[in-house]
């Protein structure tokens, strides 16, 4: 049958981009015939070899994303003391988080609204910094000219190169977080929706997943993937001890009171409540994430509590 030639094709020695695309493939296999263990077992040897002979050979390292938060910091706390001065009739509204935590749906959902503009993950805002300050991830920034290039005109681009037609635009991009306090000094007027999901059902979901180009270095292991998950949670306490406004929203909270969660969404931005927005579903958008599948599917509690079925095994 076809999960036998599966895996003794992936038992042969091929390349290992498609060895781990097989690993994900059984690994999906396995878990939907609800045998957890041997999709745990696939899932681990994927992302070991991903980690070992694609992630670690590029020259990767867990003080690159230590080196990143601080510096982020070290910008934010630069541009406090500028006179930036950032007016804009357009409202963005950005989504963000750790990946896999409901950013996708989030935007689905405020996207039924005929006057949101939906940009999807278009990273704009963090690969212009690392554009403008190349090495942010290796060494600490000293020079107050890069920081400098941190301003209003870097907003105008930003404004630019998304072709805004309407007067709110979601920008989900969900390491964003790293930025909250640049965002909102350099856009006073944005709207900031951080979403968080259950520790073990947002780590497992990444662990699961194969990005894109192998973005989220992290997510191949899991003791880095733990360990930038504390980061995480580090920098969002360190923009909350700033007092930066920003809309708490957890995913589980919005699968089971979704009317009730959607409405304090809608209030906070200042956009109007729509029943269309209970069944993002049906939105037609095109999604090219990782949760282009889920989106498709009603708002359901499908993957909360989905670490269960792996804690004896990971």
């Amino acid at each position: 049958n076809s999960l036998e030639k599966i895996k003794n094709l992936f038992g042969k020695n091929i390349n290992i981009n498609n060895k781990s695309l097989l690993g994900y493939a059984l690994s999906k296999i396995y878990y939907n015939n609800d045998n957890f263990s041997e999709s745990a077992k696939f899932l681990k040897i994927s992302n070991k070899n991903i980690y070992k002979n694609i992630i670690l050979p590029r020259g990767w390292t867990f003080e690159d994303e230590l080196k990143l938060f601080q510096n982020l910091k070290k910008i934010y706390h630069s541009i406090k003391k500028s006179n930036i001065i950032s007016n804009s009739e357009i409202t963005p509204i950005f989504i963000l988080g750790m990946p896999r935590s409901g950013t996708t749906l989030v935007e689905n959902i405020l996207s039924q609204s005929d006057c949101v503009q939906p940009t999807g993950e278009n990273g704009f805002i963090l690969n212009q910094i690392s554009e403008e300050i190349p090495n942010i991830k290796k060494s600490s920034i000293e020079d107050s000219n890069l920081i400098s290039k941190i301003n209003s005109d870097f907003i105008s681009k930003y404004f630019n190169f998304l072709s805004l037609k309407k007067k709110y635009f979601t920008d989900k991009t969900p390491l964003n977080f790293l930025a909250i306090g640049i965002i909102k000094i350099l856009i006073p007027n944005s709207k900031i929706i951080y979403c968080k999901r259950n520790i073990n059902d947002n780590l497992l979901s990444m662990f699961q997943q194969f990005f894109h180009s192998y973005s989220f270095e992290f997510s191949y292991d899991l003791k880095s993937l733990k360990k930038y998950y504390d980061l995480h949670n580090e920098i969002i306490k360190f923009w909350d001890s700033e007092n930066i406004h920003f809309f708490k929203l957890k995913y589980e909270d919005l699968i089971a009171n979704k009317q009730q969660h959607i409405n304090d969404l809608c209030s906070f931005i200042g956009i109007n409540y729509s029943d269309k927005m209970l069944e993002p579903h049906l939105n037609k958008r095109y999604v090219n994430t990782a949760s282009s599948y889920q989106v498709r599917q009603p708002i359901n509690a499908n993957s909360i509590n989905k670490w269960d079925k792996f804690k004896e095994f990971i």
